[in-house]
């Protein structure tokens, strides 16, 4: 078990002025992100509604509540950006810097050093005239999304919780971050994909190869996952929990565009290529080694007639059932899980090599494995269902894939 506390930085006095000054704490998993997630979420909107005052106190509520390391570095340097735009420089400096002790590979570290040598300069921020005022038909900075996060290599304490260098076996455990979902190895093989028994669209039953390994989510994303991407800013909507709680329960009412959006952070975060899985990814990681596509067993899914204490009322937290042959959990039932693919009434000119049908009507995609709400017949590996891609949905949810180099 990890150590339950680190301190990662503190901000002291500059110049003999009083500036902010915080000891940063990274909490164990599953408290930091429920605790400091929605403070700084509402500390990043008052931001970017330039009320900057009320998003300094907010930036500094939440920094004093045990964020993980993502989460301080994002806060610090808009704290140091809030303290700039109100024209404290002196009060912007140390927070530019406590960003970069926080987590020198953070999406925000480019531009926390771009702002501590404008500062030493004496120059303001990189197209930003003096006094605030933006360049003509440009959008106030704070108004504006940050850029892109670039693709760092991970730190030290990401690397050190990765699995070390060479051949993965199938069922070795991957987490890349404290912050991160882990994914489990599965190994490259064929099956046949969908079902004679089922519906139209699960037919022409037909051999599928999956080339290469794929690290599959162990479990569908929690919202103590997904939060930690509101906070850092790197996912765009704070999705409701419909009164059931947040940590370890999957993350619900998120659009396939919600969803990508997360991977694209993590992605971010990591260096690693983490993705949706494709709809043929997903039916062989579901089937757990086996040409079996139903539920695993009275009682072993959520689901309405399942036989669980939570069907057809809400989701389960994750990992409550049995994992299947891949040691997967929530598989089927629980909630939807979004696929890249988009969305074909048939397996006619489907790919055959686990790629994503990336032809179709894309307006909608893929979903599968079952809900809490639905019954046991769409609990089913071979099952399909589709959604429009802005649908918010109180039983869809996602799980991650990382690709892995070979």
């Amino acid at each position: 078990m990890r150590q339950a506390i680190k301190a990662l930085c503190v901000v002291s006095i500059l110049g003999g002025a009083a500036v902010v000054s915080h000891t940063v704490m990274v909490s164990p998993a599953g408290a930091q992100e429920s605790v400091a997630g929605p403070v700084l979420k509402e500390a990043y909107d008052l931001h970017q509604a330039r009320r900057f005052p009320e998003a300094s106190a907010k930036f500094e509520q939440g920094l004093r509540m045990n964020p993980s390391r993502s989460q301080a570095a994002v806060a610090f340097y808009l704290l140091g950006d809030s303290y700039q735009q109100m024209g404290e420089v002196n009060k912007a400096r140390p927070n530019f810097e406590a960003s970069l002790q926080a987590d020198p590979n953070s999406q925000v570290a480019p531009q926390a050093r771009d702002r501590l040598a404008q500062l030493a300069g004496g120059a303001p921020p990189q197209g930003q005239p003096p006094q605030g005022q933006p360049p003509q038909g440009q959008a106030p900075m704070a108004q504006r999304p940050l850029p892109p996060p670039p693709r760092p290599q991970a730190p030290p304490q990401q690397q050190a919780m990765a699995p070390p260098p060479g051949p993965l076996q199938p069922g070795t455990v991957i987490k890349d971050c404290e912050v991160c979902p882990q994914v489990v190895v599965v190994p490259p093989g064929q099956f046949t994909m969908g079902t004679q028994r089922g519906d139209d669209d699960e037919r022409p039953v037909h051999p599928v190869t999956i080339p290469r390994p794929i690290a599959v989510g162990r479990f569908e994303v929690t919202f103590q996952e997904y939060d930690a991407c509101v906070a850092a800013g790197g996912c765009r909507s704070n999705v409701s929990d419909r009164g059931w709680g947040r940590g370890t329960q999957p993350v619900i009412h998120v659009t396939w565009t919600d969803a990508v959006d997360y991977t694209r952070w993590l992605s971010a975060i990591t260096g690693q290529r983490y993705r949706l899985p494709s709809e043929s990814e997903w039916e062989y990681a579901a089937r757990g080694g086996s040409q079996a596509e139903d539920v695993y067993g009275a009682g072993q899914a959520n689901c309405e007639g399942c036989g669980s204490p939570w069907d057809g009322n809400r989701a389960a937290p994750v990992g409550r059932f049995a994992p299947n042959g891949y040691g997967l959990y929530d598989m089927l039932g629980n909630v939807w899980e979004w696929t890249l693919d988009c969305r074909n009434d048939n397996y006619r000119g489907a790919p055959n090599d686990g790629s994503a049908w990336q032809a179709g009507d894309c307006s909608r995609r893929s979903l599968r494995g079952g809900g809490y709400k639905d019954s046991a017949n769409k609990a089913r590996a071979a099952y399909r269902n589709k959604d429009p891609i802005t649908d918010r949905d109180p039983d869809n949810g996602f799980r991650v894939v990382r690709e892995l180099a070979f």
